[in-house]
């Protein structure tokens, strides 16, 4: 009989690894089922000792010893994968078990049967020296490096990973860059066939041919022990970042096991991150070619200022379009142009106040400001609804403060946008994209279809819609983004960058921006059309301040009642207070009842080698004290480690 310590793989088990029995021989690296509370779930076999040599601890265990349910067979997990696993377990305060259950296929374990079995094969990459480069350069010239890159790669007989972060991405670059080689081209993501997984699995143990794989993070699982160079293209974007627990960037797991498997890594993007520019600087990362900083991607930008108070003193009244915005739009679409309107939230007006006393209309469930639509019923013409908790507000509501019915709606959405376009154009074909207009992927990919179908026809869109544009718009027109200046974050350059950077991408001829900011130093920027100087000072501000890439920072959360929120910081406090936490307390939605929800948030910031791996930093260490407290937390907190805000 067999001892046997195994990491469960499960999101939901906070042990690093469980105990069980077998009475058969299962070696270390096994991947077996055993039973949890009242299900079976799948475990990897880290170490299997002799169960009489083990008495002593078998009988002092306070929990009775289960059998494993069954042996799945050897684990297609290799050992610089699992190592990455726990370097990046550590990185982000989680178990090895629930990082490897998001990771790895559900589809590999399903139909674990079906996998070819995993040859062991002698390491050679111990002599080669690990290259870890950037590749900023504008898309036209990425795509060309890497048409000529893989050729080299398959000519030494080297596969390529080609990591991308959306399936639109995906299926633009199989486009872009299976040409010729289409036989050895995998693609692979969630909407990839289960059979088509196994299919290809099993290629890649037995074709001696390179291959070039573009997939989604979670498919680095396959075994493609040609494997020389992974390309994490469109580095900058925030779908790298996982939605549900464990909180996880797969940015962080793709070095991790470059750095383990001594595969070449390449990150590029049209504007890295500010953190992968400063780590080029200080010479951690190596490059391609100079990163270009340049913004001649053929669109004009034109920044138009739509301040109503005037140096003189005047006022100019609200005008949704620019004068100059009209007469482009006039002229492309005589032009029989396609054109696209962003605006950044979806409905008619983003908030709305009282113009007696300033007060906001906020959402009676969970206090956060409502947003006015036009309303889908014949008897209502509008609707308040919130977007975080989905309730709705009668639009003939008064000011919760003074009584008063003089509510005035501001902002921008894509409604009113719509509207105003259908006022102005009646027959031109218009065509929304937004969370609220297409809600799945298909339908905003059937929205794009008809619209490209269309000359002269106009798409009003969200950033949702950015993910979807072909390259057809001869014209974009920014309607309205100004209230990304007012949101506290020092992400918030970056953000905007990205935008209008993903846009020039798209467009052919040239971008409108109407903006009541047109001093700001982003726009001003993107106006000359050279990025070194704003990046520049966007890293000196974040080194005054100790953010990113010179410190890390933990964010802790727990939400629930007033009473519960109440008791929960005076233990993050008392629990976490060598470390001076940063606490604060928020409103939070909750749809299930009618009760307030409180979130009490600690956020504490750590010295950057003090919580990175090895891999990740030169001479970094993570802080041990501190990652036991962290794991030793309850589920019901939620863990965010480099978070994308500290809100």
């Amino acid at each position: 009989m067999k001892l046997l310590s195994v990491i469960p793989l499960s999101k939901s088990v906070r042990k690093e690894t469980l105990s069980y029995f077998s009475i058969k021989d299962v070696a270390p690296g096994t991947i077996v089922s055993v039973p949890l509370r009242n299900k079976v779930i799948d475990a990897l076999v880290t170490e299997a000792l002799d169960a009489q040599k083990e008495k002593g601890v078998i009988k002092d265990a306070s929990f009775a010893l289960k059998k494993i349910t069954k042996i799945k067979g050897v684990s297609f997990l290799g050992n610089h994968y699992l190592s990455a696993a726990q370097d990046t377990a550590r990185y982000f305060g989680t178990t090895v078990g629930a990082l490897l259950h998001l990771l790895v296929p559900q589809a590999l374990l399903v139909s674990f049967a079906k996998l070819t079995p995993r040859i062991p094969r002698p390491e050679s990459k111990d002599g080669i020296r690990l290259e870890k480069v950037i590749y900023q350069a504008p898309l036209n010239e990425r795509i060309s490096f890497y048409k000529t890159f893989i050729r080299e790669s398959f000519a030494k007989k080297k596969s390529v990973y080609f990591c991308v972060p959306t399936l639109e991405d995906l299926e633009y670059f199989k486009d872009a860059l299976e040409k010729g080689i289409e036989t050895y081209t995998i693609t692979l993501s969630s909407e990839t066939a289960v059979k088509k997984i196994i299919t290809e699995y099993n290629r890649t143990l037995t074709d001696e041919h390179p291959l070039l794989i573009i997939g989604t993070p979670p498919y680095l699982v396959f075994p493609d022990h040609l494997l020389g160079t992974i390309i994490v293209e469109h580095e900058s974007a925030h779908s790298y970042r996982s939605l549900s627990t464990p909180y996880i960037d797969y940015r962080t797991f793709i070095e991790c096991y470059a750095e383990n498997a001594h595969i070449k890594l390449i990150l590029a993007d049209t504007l890295l991150r500010v953190e992968t520019l400063w780590r080029h600087e200080a010479r951690e990362l190596g490059e391609v070619a100079p990163p270009s900083y340049r913004t001649d991607t053929g669109s004009h930008i034109e920044i138009v200022d739509m301040r109503r108070q005037k140096a003189d003193g005047t006022r100019v009244p609200f005008r949704l379009f620019s004068k100059l915005v009209r007469d482009s739009i006039d002229e492309k679409i005589k032009e029989r142009k396609h054109l696209f309107l962003f605006a950044l939230r979806k409905g008619l007006s983003s908030v709305t106040l009282c113009k007696d006393c300033g007060t906001t209309v906020d959402c009676d469930v969970c206090g956060s400001p409502v947003v006015l639509y036009e309303s889908k019923k014949a008897q209502v013409n509008r609707i308040f609804a919130c977007n975080k908790c989905k309730k709705q507000k009668d639009p003939n509501t008064v000011c919760r403060n003074c009584g008063s019915w003089n509510l005035v709606p501001l902002g921008i959405g894509t409604d009113l946008v719509e509207r105003h376009l259908q006022e102005l154009y009646p027959d031109i074909p218009l065509f929304r994209i937004d969370r609220e207009a297409t809600k799945t992927r298909l339908h905003a990919k059937r929205v794009i279809e008809n619209w490209r179908r269309s000359p002269g026809g106009i798409l009003v869109g969200t950033e949702m819609a950015l993910l979807y544009m072909p390259k057809i718009i001869d014209t974009s027109y920014i309607i309205s983004f100004d209230s990304l200046f007012t949101i506290p974050s020092f992400r918030m350059n970056e953000k905007i960058l990205h935008i209008i950077l993903a846009l020039t991408e798209k467009t052919h001829h040239g971008i409108i921006i109407q903006t009541q900011n047109p001093d700001e130093k982003v726009l001003r920027s993107l106006a000359s059309g050279n990025l070194i100087y704003l990046v520049r000072d966007e890293i000196a501000e974040r080194k005054l301040y100790e953010y990113p890439p010179f410190a890390t920072f933990i964010k802790i959360s727990f939400r629930g009642t007033k009473e519960n929120v109440t008791k929960e910081k005076k233990i993050l406090q008392e629990m976490f207070h060598e470390y001076s936490p940063i606490l604060y307390q928020s409103y939070t939605p909750e749809k299930s009842s009618l009760q307030k929800m409180y979130t009490i948030h600690a956020t504490i910031k750590v010295p950057r080698a003090d919580w990175s791996p090895g891999t990740l930093v030169p001479h970094g260490s993570i802080d041990e004290q501190l990652l036991a407290l962290i794991k030793s937390l309850p589920p019901q907190y939620k863990i965010q480690v480099d978070p994308e805000d500290l809100l």
